[in-house]
């Protein structure tokens, strides 16, 4: 199962960290150069969103691979996720984050870092104000992000054999041996059950269910008697 890591802020909430980010001197300088190196004109590219359109320059300057990895390079110096980059876009252009960059982010990092399956680790940024509802509220946007597609959690279908696992090993616990319980079988279920089968169960319940205490299932002793089904049912417990 992938781990999708959180990513712990001191902001409030993830407008709080765009605003802070926006008002960084160091940030507001590496776009003005951008800016001044690309000749972007501001004033000109809102008034033309305003209108819902963009520039035949803004147009070519998204397909230049050097204004790209300028872009990359302002994400990366801020320590931000590939992702960012279209909002940085943004940020140059029209001097705003236009996208809704307050809801719960889910990044793959730049670097190295991995998650606990040895793949590319990813991350949520997390805010003190963040709750449950929300992380459920963009569960589908992280699916999609990580593999392509919304996948639905595998529901793990029960054992048939669990029912019949769980009585075998109440019997064994209870101190019955395995003549003991093939006859209970034979006479409640209509049910042959060998002696191999019937460790086995044991065995896979207690595996199943983190029950760390073997059980010390055995034999007959040699001219004993069968124990009575009725004392079966009798000491039948609740696990």
């Amino acid at each position: 199962m992938r781990e999708i890591k959180a990513l712990n802020l001191k902001y409030a909430s993830g407008d709080d960290f765009v605003e802070a980010l926006s008002e960084k001197s160091e940030f507001q300088s590496l776009i003005q150069t951008l800016r001044d190196k690309w000749h972007i004109d501001v004033a000109s590219e809102i008034h033309l969103m305003d209108r819902n359109k963009k520039s035949a320059h803004r147009t070519k300057l998204l397909e230049n691979k050097k204004f790209v990895i300028d872009i990359k390079d302002i994400q990366k110096k801020f320590q931000l996720s590939d992702q960012w980059s279209s909002f940085i876009n943004e940020y140059v252009f029209i001097d705003f984050f236009a996208s809704n960059t307050g809801d719960l982010f889910i990044e793959k990092r730049t670097g190295k870092e991995k998650d606990v399956t040895g793949k590319s680790a990813y991350y949520l940024r997390i805010f003190p104000e963040t709750t449950l509802d929300d992380v459920l509220d963009i569960w589908d946007q992280v699916n999609i992000f990580i593999h392509g597609k919304k996948i639905k959690p595998k529901r793990k279908k029960p054992s048939k054999k669990a029912p019949r696992d769980k009585e075998i090993y109440k019997l064994a616990k209870l101190g019955f041996c395995i003549e003991d319980i093939q006859n209970y079988f034979r006479d409640q279920h209509r049910q042959e059950i060998s002696f191999d089968a019937i460790i086995a169960s044991a065995n896979r319940f207690r595996k199943k269910n983190g029950i760390k205490e073997k059980i010390k299932l055995g034999y007959r002793k040699n001219g004993a008697e069968p124990t009575d089904l009725q004392k079966i049912a009798a000491s039948w417990p609740e696990l």
